[in-house]
């Protein structure tokens, strides 16, 4: 055999083999007489490399299958080992022959339990080996490790020694390393009455975030032991447990659970500590095994796991929220943990899980993945970010990465954000400072008379809050954030707002479609306010004070916007999102001359659009509105037109061409129209602006 913890050698009870590798049996005299050695077959060409030595003549190979039940002697002392059989052993490194002891290792002792050995751990709390170890008694483990070497050595039977380094658990507190040993302990067991498949069950009835949280779980607990619930710690919950101080044996029933949890009830959990054993000990108990009435008290206290696994008993009945809870959030390590425990608890006293969603989420770590540390400099305080930016940046940030894997944030990452924040907090202060002599009662515009660019925003708007809401319900809040940015962002203020700044500007207050317009942007103010209010809670409240009309004293006392189906329209997008794309190809072309210094703004230039069929029925429905779009004159032409250089652009068979505006510009609107006014008082303006410049009555919406 081989091992890296020659301290377990005197515990060693069995020697495991793999039941279907071939094994050897080869005589040598290496050791000054005649001894046979068994060693897996398939190595032993590099094992006689390592050790420097040859094994010798073969005499047999069998499968190790027939080595279990054989008997061996134990290399210090007169006893004897059993061979035993072990699907773990593997041939990746040493002889494919594996020490064994029960007492120092989760296969040891499971293989232990299998063949019926002792669970024999003779080393004390202190880390010695105990008064039953011979040669050894009294040494701490590690440093008697020498001295087994030295005693096998001199009984003849240390072929090898060498320098190995390989990974072993230490104390993630104190950084030394650990011995593995069996205890006594507490232990729940996963099969008995049904907990381990009941809690399977109950996992199928519960919504996980993101959704593969579910197989992880499900794993875990399928092939999980049994639940180990005592620690050896100084303080902490007690285990109500007695044992008999005539035959050691423990009690722990619900009779005793019950009478020590009416006096942890009168004076706290620490009466266990504080106060006589005679108050834990019901009227006439006696021990079941030896019928003995005197008891000591156990020492061990409850698994924390457990402890936070039981706190949806004191908080949701307690302060009667109602049983189960709606959600737990935590990390992706809780799975193993909170996760983990509180669904054994709540299978196991209410036949169920004690929550119906579980939202998981990933670690900060810097913009490069690297973990974050002091040491590395590169951890970014929360505060720190807040004291310079504002709390909202930190909670868009939240909303913006991917919370189910692992979250970078850096300086860089930061200012993405300040700018995503600029862009969406500047649109909505336009939109909310375009309503200053809005009411919506009295000013408000029923949809069905609304412009038709307004229905076609509002169609959109709808579209994009149902995506969030239902993005809501999902927890996808980088969804939630993506599609407000890009609505916000692109719909709103590059396409929506730089078409209707003319008319918010330049028409009448009273106007009818300044009206439409205003109707539309107090709806999409009104509603975007209500969905971002749960990322950007401040920003939302501020917007919330400064909107027109009746309304609640917060948004947070609000509903998300209601009656989203009645905008949708899918006819009038399709048509609009025609012609925006006709109006993205149009622009890319003003932008050319912009640069050739042929025009400064669009409203300086004049396109001609040649189109035919569909294309064309089109741009003629709409031939009135194309200035108003393009924010540019406006020709429409019949042309039979095979393909264009626009199709790929558009997706239209277009002809678009672009030069500069004929007419004089208006002063008050910049638009280029045939003649302007001579009037002393309206001199350089339009008719347009004349008109609503003077004072006369417009229709009421």
């Amino acid at each position: 055999i081989w091992t890296t913890t020659p301290w377990t050698i005197p515990s060693n009870l069995a020697i495991a083999f793999h039941p279907d590798l071939d094994y050897g049996f080869y005589s040598t005299d290496a050791s000054g007489s005649p001894t046979t050695v068994v060693v897996a077959d398939a190595i032993a060409e590099r094992i006689e490399t390592e050790l420097g030595r040859q094994l010798g003549d073969r005499l047999a190979v069998v499968k190790g299958a027939e080595l279990e039940g054989l008997r061996f002697k134990h290399p210090l002392y007169d006893r004897v080992s059993v061979g035993v059989l072990g699907n773990y052993v593997t041939l990746e490194q040493g002889t494919g022959v594996v020490h064994t002891a029960p007492g120092h290792g989760a296969d040891d002792f499971n293989t232990g339990v299998k063949y019926g050995l002792e669970t024999y751990a003779p080393v004390g709390p202190n880390g010695q080996f105990d008064d039953t170890v011979e040669t050894f008694s009294g040494m701490r483990v590690f440093d008697a490790n020498p001295k087994i070497e030295e005693a096998l050595a001199d009984a003849g039977r240390l072929w090898h020694r060498a320098q190995l380094e390989h990974s072993y658990p230490h104390c993630w507190r104190c950084r030394h390393p650990v011995i593995f040993l069996a205890t006594w302990q507490w232990f729940i067991a996963m099969e008995a009455a049904g907990l381990r498949q009941g809690a399977l069950n109950a996992i199928q009835e519960v919504q996980w975030f993101p959704p593969w949280g579910q197989e992880r779980i499900h794993n875990m607990l399928e092939y999980r032991p049994d639940w180990c619930i005592s620690r050896q710690r100084s303080w902490g919950v007690p285990i109500p447990a007695l044992y008999c101080t005539k035959c050691g044996d423990a009690a722990l029933t619900p009779a005793l659970t019950e009478h020590a949890a009416k006096v942890f009830e009168a004076f706290g959990a620490d009466a266990w500590y504080e106060r006589d054993l005679s108050e834990f000990v019901p009227p006439k108990h006696k021990c079941d095994t030896c019928g003995g009435n005197e008891f000591k008290r156990e020492q061990d206290i409850l698994d924390v796991w457990f402890d936070s696994g039981s706190s949806h008993e004191a908080v949701l009945e307690d302060r009667q929220l109602g049983w189960p809870a709606e959600i737990y959030l935590e990390g992706s390590d809780q799975y193993r943990g909170w996760f983990h425990s509180s669904l054994l608890v709540g299978q196991g006293t209410r036949g169920k899980a004690p929550y119906r969603q579980v939202i998981t989420h990933g670690f900060v770590v810097d913009e490069s993945g690297r973990k974050m540390s002091k040491s590395l400099g590169n951890d970014i305080a929360p505060q720190t970010v807040i004291e310079a930016s504002g709390a909202e940046i930190l909670r868009l940030w939240v909303a913006m990465v991917d919370y189910r894997e692992d979250v970078r944030i850096g300086k860089e990452i930061l200012a993405r954000v300040i700018e995503a924040y600029r862009k969406i907090r500047n649109t909505l202060r336009i939109l909310v400072a375009n309503l200053h002599d809005f009411e919506p009662i009295e000013d408000a515009v029923p949809t069905d008379q609304l412009e038709e660019l307004d229905r076609f925003v509002l169609a959109r708007y709808a579209d994009n809050a149902t995506r969030v809401i239902t993005a809501y319900d999902r927890y996808d809040f980088q969804q939630i954030f993506q599609t407000l940015n890009r609505f916000v962002t692109v719909e709103l203020s590059a396409l929506y707002i730089d078409i209707v700044k003319d008319r918010l500007y330049t028409f009448a207050p009273a106007h009818p479609a300044r009206r439409s317009t205003q109707t539309a942007i107090f709806r999409i103010a009104d509603g975007l306010t209500r969905l971002i209010a749960p990322i950007l809670p401040v920003t939302a409240d501020e917007l919330w004070k400064v909107l027109p009309g009746s309304r609640e004293v917060s948004v947070h006392l609000a509903d998300f916007p209601s009656g989203l189906d009645e905008l949708i329209d899918s006819e009038l997008v399709k048509r609009w999102e025609r012609l925006v794309r006709i109006r993205e190809a149009v622009n890319a072309k003003i932008e050319i001359l912009r640069k050739n210094k042929t025009v400064g703004t669009s409203l300086e230039a004049c396109v001609q659009l040649r189109a035919s069929g569909d294309t064309l029925a089109l741009l003629e429905r709409y031939r009135d509105e194309l200035p108003t779009l393009l924010i540019a004159q406006a020709q429409v032409e019949s042309a039979q037109l095979a393909s264009t250089d626009d199709r790929s652009v558009t997706g239209e068979t277009i002809g678009i061409e672009v030069g500069r505006a004929s007419g004089l510009k208006c002063e008050r609107c910049w638009r280029y129209v045939p003649s302007l006014s001579n009037q002393p008082d309206k001199q350089g303006l339009c008719d347009r602006c004349v008109e609503m410049l003077s004072g006369a009555k417009v229709p009421s919406p």
